[in-house]
């Protein structure tokens, strides 16, 4: 089953007609990509020859003198025709770098370990900050609703917010 689905996708790049050759679901060759990391691999590497293949039947299609308008002759290989722009602009979407397909975007850059570790330490300490400052609140709240609630005695900001508000037109006390 391997063999001849992975040989089929190098040659056309198609998942469905590859699976079909196998005699396998397209759900079933998906299914073993994601499990099997060989079988991914080798994938990967079946769809590198793909597209090597297409490079090469691009490259003989100049060098033979013709436009890049005409399709371009897939006989020797048993394939059907292939445009020549759409070849084009699929070998352009997928082109290598550092051996990965291209998704896109700008080169990844990758931070130095030390940079990572200084932005974690930092990260650290202020969640360790937080949590001491935290801890104070609790602690001094917890002394405040201790205490009883006379005269003189502090109050928490909130609740002389909420306990000492001023309050709308008819809704005081006896009134």
């Amino acid at each position: 089953m391997r063999v001849a689905f992975l040989d089929h996708l190098a040659a056309t790049c198609n998942v469905a007609q590859s699976a079909a050759i196998a005699n396998v679901s397209v759900e079933t060759v998906y299914a073993h990509r994601r499990r099997d990391a060989r079988f991914a691999e080798q994938w990967e590497a079946a769809l590198a020859l793909g597209y090597q293949m297409v490079e090469t039947l691009l490259l003989g299609h100049v060098l033979a003198g013709n436009r890049a308008g005409d399709h371009v002759d897939t006989q020797q290989c048993e394939q059907p025709l292939i445009d020549f722009d759409a070849a084009m602009r699929l070998l352009a979407a997928h082109r290598k770098t550092d051996g990965k397909p291209r998704k896109g975007g700008p080169p990844l850059q990758f931070a130095a370990s030390d940079e990572t570790d200084a932005v974690l330490l930092k990260r650290l300490k202020v969640i360790e900050m937080r949590r001491a400052r935290e801890a104070q609140v609790a602690a001094g709240t917890a002394g405040l609703l201790a205490q009883d609630a006379g005269a003189g005695d502090p109050v928490l900001a909130r609740d002389a917010v909420i306990d000492h508000a001023p309050q709308a037109e008819g809704t005081r006390d006896g009134e």
